[in-house]
């Protein structure tokens, strides 16, 4: 045998695990230096010998490498992984007890930049007795890499909650953070990933640990809209009206971050947990419910009445939606843009909203419309069948004001007038309101005086606006 067919064989027989070919062929190694075993490296990955049977965990073929004194003489594979990382990936507990009493290091970073120690390959990949093996003989299990994260976060970011019990119970503690970054319940919460989440909880995690940003795992969870993590969340304890801070806002209860975000799982999770829908926002001023009615999203009211019957009553949601109709109307967006506010008004008449309920300050929803003069919505509550009495004067007033505008003005009075129509249901080309009104709406700036909810402009005792 040729000295290139004894290395070949000999490559070939640690590969396969065939440890009495493998003493057999070392004790007939050839003298020359370039074919000596322990200069041999396979051509695909630069391995040597003793690399190739911890990477395929071939214990007993490693005891015999060992025995004649074979290390990977401090070089690294094609990867940057020595012996000790590959049996670690490959989730051989015996060949890294093997290693660790030949005096190889369980601590050793691996040289390809990120700095993984044994224990986070274990980690990585699953293989708790090798985690337990690591701790036996010494080795840490606890050093972040060269990013700051330790095996434990290795696990949860990738998913592999069967480790988590093995870690924690050999000391890890699940709370700690990395150097830069969010917690391990947050990374789990974030992911959406149920098994884990509910790993960490049953382990010690804190469900209400803030992380880097301020965030806590319930805000994390609702962000990934899972209804799921925010359940284990809320079993575990966690403080469900805990503020936040999001894109839009800051300060913000959990619901208000499910409405904003449009997350009706993660909404519904909240509500079975039991969040409160009347608590309001800091930031807004408003309750769940009512920024919910402002965003457009009738599919989480209906939810919410389904959730807490009665939940919807006294909110003022009417209101709502029309206001926030005509805020996107004035920050002049594209009209495709523009809040409309109808499919709002309709679910809420479906799901029995009184549109007459007025709110704290006595507004009605129709007082609301008029007063921006919303020609849309009034025609709206009008085919809903709410009080239409409030609008004329109102809209009458707005017309009566325009002449503090005066740029606006002719706007202003078009819109009123237009509004007007819909509530006379009259056309607004001619004839649009009572005789009453027309001068009025069509009066110059500082022409009349507004008309009340009872005398009819002009004066006298005649017919009522309505």
């Amino acid at each position: 045998m040729t000295p290139d067919q004894h290395s070949a064989a000999l490559i070939m027989a640690t590969r396969d695990g065939d440890a009495a070919r493998v003493a057999s062929l070392l004790e007939s190694a050839p003298p020359t230096h370039s074919h000596a075993p322990e200069a041999l490296r396979d051509a695909l990955a630069y391995r040597s010998l003793l690399m190739l049977a911890a990477a395929e965990g071939h214990h007993e073929t490693v005891d015999v490498l060992l025995a004649h004194g074979l290390t990977d003489n401090g070089v690294p594979d094609v990867t940057g992984m020595h012996a000790v990382h590959l049996a670690a990936r490959g989730g051989s507990a015996a060949t890294l007890a093997a290693l660790a009493a030949s005096g190889h290091d369980l601590d050793m970073p691996s040289e390809d930049g990120m700095g993984h120690t044994p224990a986070h390959f274990a980690a990585r990949h699953g293989h708790g007795p090798c985690l337990e093996t690591i701790a036996a003989h010494g080795g840490s299990i606890d050093t972040p890499d060269a990013t700051g994260r330790r095996p434990l976060h290795l696990a949860v970011a990738h998913g592999v909650h069967r480790v988590v019990p093995t870690l924690v119970g050999l000391g890890v503690d699940p709370n700690a953070a990395p150097l830069r970054g969010d917690g391990t319940l947050i990374t789990a919460c974030a992911a959406g990933d149920l098994p884990m989440a509910e790993t960490l909880i049953g382990v010690g995690a804190d469900v209400n640990a803030p992380g880097a940003g301020g965030l806590r795992p319930l805000h994390h969870a609702i962000s990934a809209d899972s209804g799921p993590c925010v359940h284990a969340l809320a079993r575990g304890g966690a403080d469900l009206e805990v503020l936040g801070t999001t894109q839009v806002t800051t300060q913000v209860t959990a619901l208000d971050m499910a409405a904003q975000a449009g997350h009706l799982t993660a909404w519904r999770a909240l509500l079975e947990a039991g969040a409160s829908v009347t608590i309001p926002s800091p930031a807004t001023g408003m309750t769940p419910l009512q920024l919910a009615a402002r965003l457009g999203r009738p599919r989480a009211l209906e939810i919410a009445q389904q959730a807490r019957p009665g939940c919807l009553l006294g909110q003022g949601l009417p209101q709502q939606a029309i206001s926030a109709s005509v805020q996107e109307r004035e920050a002049r967006r594209p009209r495709a843009a523009i809040a409309d506010c109808r499919p709002m008004l309709r679910a809420l008449h479906a799901l029995g909203v009184p549109l007459d309920e007025a709110t704290a300050w006595g507004a009605t929803a129709v007082a609301v419309a008029a007063h921006f003069s919303h020609a849309t919505a009034l025609q709206t509550l009008q085919q809903l069948g709410a009080d239409m009495a409030p609008a004329l004067p109102l809209l009458g007033r707005n017309a009566a004001t325009a002449q503090a505008y005066p740029a606006q003005a002719p706007a202003i009075r078009a819109a009123a007038r237009a509004a007007a129509a819909v509530v006379t249901g009259t056309p607004p080309a001619a004839g649009h309101v009572p005789p009453s009104w027309r001068g009025y709406l069509a009066a110059p700036a500082g022409g009349a005086t507004p008309p009340t909810a009872t005398t009819p402009a002009g004066g006298g005792s005649g017919p009522s606006p309505r």
